[in-house]
């Protein structure tokens, strides 16, 4: 299986995830690290994605903490981009 690597960069990301609630913060956390970060692309054959065009994915957390493989102590990022 192919090892992801998660890099949170930029203002727009950092703009939208701080503008989140500490729970939806929480939620978004877990879903990177513990769907994305370990499906990588194959997230865009499912639940957690909408095609947008010319092969582009948008990743979609609809979960709760729980759901998405969360834990009480998940750290808050900086700043994504996603790397293979």
């Amino acid at each position: 299986m192919t090892s992801w690597t998660i890099e949170y960069e930029g203002e727009a990301f950092a703009r939208f995830f701080f503008s989140l609630r500490d729970y939806e913060q929480a939620v978004l956390t877990a879903a990177i690290e513990h769907v994305l970060a370990v499906h990588g692309i194959n997230v865009c054959h499912g639940e957690w994605d909408k095609p947008l065009s010319g092969g582009l994915y948008e990743f979609r957390v609809r979960k709760s903490l729980h759901d998405a493989g969360g834990r009480r102590k998940t750290a808050r990022p900086s700043n994504a981009s996603i790397r293979s």
